[in-house]
Formats: structure tokens, C-alpha cells, sequence
């Protein structure tokens, strides 16, 4: 399947740009279309909307609960913009997130908030965060720290800094050069990913219906 170098006739970024969840659906296996990435990595697009307030005030809320408590615990404890990360790859993408909170006591954590159900994306995010947060040495933290989710039913999540193994990295830096190809990879549709796509309404090969079954000779 040949694809143009802009499928979607959307506005090129100056450079290849990747926000952290973007990316961590694949690297969870959550989704497969690569070609939405490359997408939003290097063309400017609307986004699906403002986040909603009562997400935002629960978050919010969780957030300052979870920090509360790291301070209690004699944790330093940085919030939201303090811990902005942006580094560029070796091919030229600027990969950039924003950990909820980073709490320094020894090796240092780094601790995402959660509203919703349990993700396997959202262990994905917090491993980038240990990768990313040594690289930029963000605080001062030199080695990857330990990971922690905390959702709002009271599941709380630990996750070692060896979950950032090579086999992680192998798998970022593989998107990020993907990303930086000034070719798109094929796109994947599916039913499923494709409705929550912010391209849905723009691409060509979204899949709206679910696909006609094939007859079974042997049914």
C-alpha cells in the first residue's frame, strides 16, 4: 500500500514531536496503527477537546492526596510542571511528558495518578518516565528511579527500575525512528482503535463497520 507524505493533508511541524501518550499505547500493545503516531508526531492536528472539569478536579484532588502523603513520609516532593521532560532522540524527534509527581528521598520516584480503570498503557507510561527522567537528569536523579501508580479505588502499583531494561528502550527507540522516517508506515485499521482516533473523520482507512464474515465451508 503506497501512502503519501502527507495522507491526512494536515500542517507540518517544523520537527518531529511526540508527547509520552502518544506512545505508550504501542508500547503496551494496546494499539497497533503506527500510522496514527507518525501522524500526530509530525503534523499539527486539533485535538479531541478540552479534558473534562470533573476529570480534571478528581485528578486534581488524587494528586494532591498522593503528594500530601509522600511529604508526610519525608519525601521532597515536585509536581506536574516542575517535572516537564523534553529530550530529542539521535534522529531528531523531541519526546516530552510530564510525570505527575517526582518525589526525591535516595534513588527518587516517580509517581502517576490514576482516575480510571487499571491500563497496561499506564505502566508503559511511568517505565518511559524512569527511562526519560536520568537521561535529562530532572531533579538531579542520575540513576532510573522506582515507579508507582496510584488509582482512585486505593490499587497501588510498584514497578522496579529493572522493568527499564534494553528490551524497553530497544522498543521506544524503534517508534521514535519510525517516527522520524519521512515515509509513514502502512496503516493498520481496526474497528476498535479506530473509534477513538483523532483522525477518524480525516483518514481514508479508518474502519467504521465491523468487517462482512467470511463463509466457513466447513460451519
Amino acid at each position: 500500500m503506497k501512502v503519501s507524505v502527507n495522507p491526512l493533508g494536515l500542517t507540518k511541524r517544523a520537527k518531529p514531536y511526540v508527547w509520552v501518550t502518544w506512545v505508550t499505547p504501542l508500547l503496551a500493545g494496546e494499539d497497533q496503527c503506527k500510522f496514527k503516531l507518525w501522524n500526530q508526531a509530525n503534523f499539527s492536528s486539533k485535538s479531541n477537546g478540552d479534558m473534562p472539569s470533573d476529570w480534571l478536579v478528581k485528578h486534581q484532588s488524587l494528586l494532591s492526596e498522593v503528594a500530601y502523603g509522600l511529604r508526610s513520609e519525608g519525601y521532597a516532593v515536585e509536581e506536574e510542571d516542575a517535572n516537564a521532560l523534553h529530550l530529542k532522540t539521535a534522529a531528531g524527534v523531541t519526546l516530552a511528558g510530564k510525570p505527575d509527581i517526582v518525589a526525591l528521598n535516595g534513588q527518587g520516584m516517580v509517581v502517576d495518578v490514576k482516575t480510571g480503570k487499571p491500563r497496561a498503557k499506564d505502566r508503559a507510561q511511568v517505565n518511559l518516565y524512569q527511562a526519560l527522567i536520568p537521561s535529562q537528569g530532572l531533579h538531579g536523579i542520575s540513576q532510573v528511579p522506582w515507579g508507582k501508580l496510584v488509582y482512585a479505588n486505593g490499587e497501588v502499583k510498584m514497578i522496579a527500575p529493572t522493568e527499564v531494561d534494553d528490551r524497553f528502550k530497544s522498543s521506544v527507540k524503534g517508534l521514535m525512528d519510525m517516527v522520524a522516517s519521512p515515509t509513514p508506515p502502512d496503516p493498520t485499521p481496526s474497528l476498535h482503535e479506530c473509534r477513538f482516533c483523532r483522525f477518524l473523520d480525516l483518514c481514508p482507512h479508518a474502519q467504521t463497520e465491523p468487517p462482512d464474515a467470511t463463509a466457513a465451508d466447513w460451519l
